[in-house]
């Protein structure tokens, strides 16, 4: 079985270290803050794969299901407001029917939509490749080592 890390020691370790290499010059100047900009891009990288962004965009979507007309209960505070509010209410719901069920057609079209390209996304021979997560990953880091050599010199 392990040992439980005294986190507190190491800490004041690391930090005596960097302390006497900080005091020697070998630390170039800015290396804190790249180190920092490292750190951000590092955190703020998402967990999942953009494969699972899109899985969960097209299951918020097909879970929406289908929009309705609510039911507005025909109440007013003025006298015989509540009379006029269903009268008018028998009026506007078929109006407000017919829109909706055009905008039914209209989301399950782009729903069929989404998931058949979902489906393509999912058949990419590259969509689930670590390697290829692994390969922009260096990118970004080299493209970022080339910004800091850039805006340094300017």
């Amino acid at each position: 079985m392990d040992e439980p890390v005294d986190l507190e020691a190491l800490a004041a370790e690391v930090a005596g270290t960097v302390a006497e290499r900080r005091a020697a010059g070998l630390y170039p100047p800015g290396l804190e803050a790249q180190l920092d900009a490292h750190f951000v891009r590092v955190a703020n990288r998402a967990l999942e794969t953009p494969l699972d962004v899109v899985d969960r965009a097209v299951e918020a979507v097909v879970a929406r299901g289908p929009l309705t007309v609510p039911d507005v209960a025909p109440t007013s505070s003025y006298p015989g407001g509540a009379a006029v509010h269903r009268v008018v209410g028998r009026t506007v719901v078929r109006h407000e029917q017919a829109l909706v069920e055009e905008l039914n057609r209209t989301l399950s079209a782009v729903t069929e939509a989404l998931v058949a390209i979902q489906g393509a996304i999912e058949r990419l021979p590259w969509a689930q490749s670590p390697e290829l997560v692994s390969t922009l990953e260096s990118i970004d880091e080299r493209i970022a080592g080339i910004e800091r050599r850039v805006n340094g010199a300017s």
